[in-house]
């Protein structure tokens, strides 16, 4: 939305909590998907008009069998297009040239966001020297430049505190979510001062703790739901001082 000119001028502020500002797809990706999602349904063919009329239960139906394993099995299948209309351009892009000059701006992640994957086998156990081609493609240059830089960045995620799968989370939280957002926001601070970036730390409960800080944690924080989700937000006076701490400086923010 702050990239897109059709928003413009509709909001003044904006909280942006886990983004992944590079998280675009192309056209040609999208048609690709198109097609793919088209075939779930049951109708390679299907037009636009075709796809109003599936019913909300053939829609989910298709849109589980997206997500089973295949090419596009890790990462958002439904993401947004550059389509040169809509989004004429990646938001990296569009915020450096000062397209959301107007829009004060909060942008931030939690501490350990890909950890939630401990919930699920979308991300099986990874070695150390997979997170290298984790790394590459936030790195500038040709890939095998990328690579050879990704590989020294990898001391900075070794250590005895950390086991292997969580070195490997916490390198694609850092290409995937932190370093983007820090660099949006860099961006848009050279055109509205108003920006600011925030760390989610809280750890969740569940299996142990082995979440962390993991992504979606901070939503029931600042909607004051932690009470509805206790075994995954944890519960008592601590949650609820955060969660007021947390609410209490979106709201002076939107204020």
């Amino acid at each position: 939305l702050l990239a897109t000119p059709g928003a413009r001028g509709l909001f003044r502020r904006a909280i942006v909590q886990s983004a992944a500002p590079d998280g675009m797809l192309s056209r040609e990706e999208a048609d690709l998907r198109v097609g793919i999602f088209c075939k779930a349904a049951g109708d390679p063919g299907l037009d636009l008009d075709g796809l109003r009329r599936l019913a909300p239960e053939e829609i989910l139906k298709a849109q589980v069998l997206c997500q089973e394993p295949g090419p596009r099995r890790i990462g958002m299948f439904f993401a947004p297009v550059v389509d040169g209309e809509l989004l004429p351009e990646r938001p990296l892009d569009a915020i450096a040239r000062g397209c959301a000059r107007d829009v004060e701006l909060i942008i931030g992640t939690t501490a350990h966001e890909m950890q939630l994957y401990h919930l699920s086998d979308l991300f099986p156990q990874v070695p150390m020297e997979h997170i290298p081609a984790a790394l590459a493609p936030g790195l500038p240059g040709p890939r095998d430049r990328a690579i050879a830089a990704a590989k020294e960045l990898m001391r900075f995620y070794e250590g005895p505190e950390l086991a292997d799968e969580n070195r490997y989370f916490a390198a694609v939280t850092d290409a995937n979510l932190f370093v983007p957002a820090a660099r949006l926001a860099a961006q848009q601070s050279r055109h509205q001062s108003a920006t600011f970036m925030y760390r989610f730390d809280w750890t969740s409960p569940m299996r142990d703790g082995r979440l962390g800080a993991c992504h979606a944690l901070d939503i029931p924080f600042a909607l004051g739901a932690v009470d509805r989700v206790p075994a995954f937000a944890g519960a008592g006076d601590d949650a609820l001082a955060v969660s007021r701490a947390m609410r209490a400086a979106w709201v002076a923010f939107a204020r």
